[in-house]
């Protein structure tokens, strides 16, 4: 009996070993290999997110300044009236033309009646002039500023004729700018 008692106690040892130090170990280790392998895709994830970003940067220092420059006149990042006015006054100067009587409108009366806080990335500015002159020279200012590197919509239009071929025209523009 002596004979089968220590082979069983051996393998009673065994198993209790087993139970109690590498089951809980390989255990571990199969936890950790998992959040290595999470990890190893993290950094991969990491590598091509900073190669993109190189890659983005390249192409945004490969840019021209003048470039860059003519985005910001199309889009400017933040109103500007009194530039806005010279460039208009010097379209309407090309043709013999002045600005008048000009009001500035920040477009608020939008937003009154409106709940919660103004999610648009862009805001409106807008801008009623008068100019005198030609109609011929009135449609060539016309031209000239839908031509013009700023984003301006011609919102009203309105004139009043003279006695000569000069007519007082009323002009509403509204432009844009980002926040």
């Amino acid at each position: 009996m002596a004979r089968y008692f220590f082979p069983i106690i051996l393998v009673l040892i065994a198993v209790g070993v087993y139970l109690a130090a590498i089951d809980p170990m390989y255990t571990d280790i199969k936890d950790l290999s998992e959040k290595r392998r999470l990890l190893s895709g993290a950094l991969a994830n990491s590598r091509q997110i900073a190669e993109r970003r190189d890659e983005l940067l390249g192409a945004f220092n490969s840019v021209a300044s003048a470039a860059i420059e003519r985005l910001r006149r199309v889009l400017p990042d933040n109103v500007d009236n009194v530039r806005l006015i010279l460039e208009i006054d010097s379209i309407a100067a090309r043709y013999g033309m002045a600005l008048q009587d000009v009001v500035i409108d920040t477009d608020t009366r939008a937003l009154e009646g409106a709940l919660g806080p103004d999610m648009h990335p862009y805001g409106t500015l807008g801008l009623h002039f008068t100019v005198t002159g030609s109609y011929a020279a009135y449609m060539q200012f016309l031209a000239d500023l839908e031509r013009s590197l700023r984003l301006v919509d011609i919102t009203e239009l309105s004139f009043v004729a003279g006695s000569t071929d000069f007519h007082q025209y009323e002009v509403g523009v509204k432009t844009y700018w980002l926040k």
